[in-house]
This record gives structure tokens, C-alpha cells and sequence, in this order.
């Protein structure tokens, strides 16, 4: 499992990976990126600054070495850490891919107002393509967490968010990975890869989404949800999907 920007894999997949657990059927692997140890109330390491997504997926070909040699082995992506999951894909071998509101390839981004402004917070931050950065909680109250979220829940998460690359930020907004650097041959020749997206998500347009899933040859779902869509109002209903996707041979 491979997390979005701001986020811990063991935080951000926690619900997930428990109701996988249930039975103990599955061996979870959730792989934080690194450098992202320190929550935002916390000093950040100087280094961070400089990850990006060479660096990040150099890291997931280290952690590969310790996945089961045995069995179907499926790996799931958020937002940027989808991307992650699809290139670490071209020179691994996944039975399925599981991409969760996918961050975009080069070839269907659009830079839009809404996108824009989503991320102003940034212009506070000098130079923050060359810092380790935070976004504040008014942001990801907007951005990617659901209208109708309690306060207290909302305030509970965004306690709960890591320091993040401000080079990653400005690499997936501005350089993201080209579509032949991330495209897999279709299945059966290739990986079952699967997207599931929120309808009520402010940083991928939905429209967006398919095409991409169009483009992968995915099998496209969408559902009531923000970008966090374990946070939406569909959260059991995708925790249940993702559990049948798992246990498809």
C-alpha cells in the first residue's frame, strides 16, 4: 500500500487494512514513503525537501525485496501513490493494481482555478520546491475531506498528517510522470488494474479520472467520496470492494 502526499501508509490505510484483517487472510505491507515520520505539530527532517519521485520509488523497489515470493501479491496507490504504484508495476510483478483517485499523468493534467487554488497555501512557504512543507487545516478541510466531516473528526485526521516534500508537490503539479512511463500492457498479457474515484473530489476531476481508466484498459468505479475517500460517505462500501478485488484469483 503506497500513500498520497501529506499521509503515513499505516495511518492513511488503517480502516482499510482492518477490515482486510478480519480473518487474517491477507499479509499487508503498508509502505510510508521516507522522510515522512514526522507529524505537521512536530520539526521536520531537513532532507525531505529533496525527495521526489525518483527518489520514493527507488525506496518501494528496496521494500519489493520483502514481499511474499509466494501467492498473488496486489498492490494499492492513493493519489500520488498510485503513480508511484504504476511505474514500480512496469518492472514488478502485481496480479491486480488498486488505484484510489489517482494523481494524473502528464498527458491529462489540466491545470485549472479550482486546482489552483487548492493549493495557495504553498505561496506562504518560499522556495518551497527546495522544503520539507505543510498544508494547513483550512486546506484539507476544502480539498479532501468531506462538507458534512464533524469538526472534531476533521481536526482529528489533520492532527494526524505528515510533514511532505515540497519538491514531490511541485513535481506532480507541474512534472508529473509521462503516460508511456506508466503504461502496462493489458490484461491478461498484464496486471487487472482497478480505479476507484470520488465523486466529490476537488483535486482529480472525475471526467479525468475515467479518461485515465479508459486509457489503462481499468475496470472505473466512483463512488460518494472526497480525495480521502475513506472518509465519504461510501467508505464501507469501498473497504468491501477493495476486500472482493482481493480476493479475486
Amino acid at each position: 500500500m503506497v500513500p498520497g502526499l501529506f499521509n503515513r501508509a499505516e495511518t492513511f490505510f488503517a480502516p482499510l487494512i482492518k477490515h482486510l484483517n478480519i480473518n487474517n487472510k491477507y499479509r499487508v505491507l503498508p509502505w510510508s514513503l521516507p522522510g515522512r515520520e514526522r507529524k505537521i505539530n512536530e520539526t521536520p527532517l531537513a532532507t525531505l525537501g529533496e525527495m521526489d519521485l525518483a527518489k520514493d520509488l527507488a525506496f518501494l523497489r528496496e521494500q519489493m525485496k520483502y514481499k511474499p515470493k509466494a501467492g498473488e501479491n496486489i498492490i494499492i496507490g492513493h493519489s500520488r501513490g498510485a503513480l508511484l504504484a504504476l511505474l514500480l508495476a512496469k518492472e514488478s510483478n502485481f496480479s491486480q493494481i488498486i488505484l484510489l483517485c489517482p494523481a494524473l499523468c502528464r498527458e491529462f493534467k489540466a491545470v485549472t482555478l479550482i486546482n489552483l487554488k487548492n493549493f495557495f497555501f504553498l505561496l506562504k512557504q518560499p522556495a518551497f520546491w527546495k522544503k520539507p512543507v505543510k498544508r494547513g487545516f483550512r486546506a484539507t478541510a476544502k480539498t479532501v475531506l468531506p462538507a458534512q466531516m464533524p469538526k472534531e473528526e476533521k481536526i482529528a485526521l489533520y492532527n494526524n498528517l505528515v510533514w511532505e516534500s515540497g519538491r514531490a508537490i511541485w513535481e506532480i503539479g507541474l512534472k508529473p510522470p509521462l503516460g508511456k512511463d506508466i503504461k502496462l500492457p493489458v490484461y491478461p498479457f498484464g496486471p487487472k488494474i482497478h480505479i476507484l474515484a470520488g465523486e466529490q473530489d476537488r483535486l482529480i476531476p472525475l471526467e479525468k479520472a475515467k479518461l485515465l481508466g479508459y486509457w489503462l484498459s481499468a475496470e472505473f468505479k466512483s463512488y460518494q467520496a472526497p480525495h480521502y475517500l475513506f472518509c465519504g460517505p461510501d467508505k464501507k462500501i469501498i473497504f468491501e470492494k477493495i476486500k472482493n478485488l482481493c480476493a479475486e484469483k
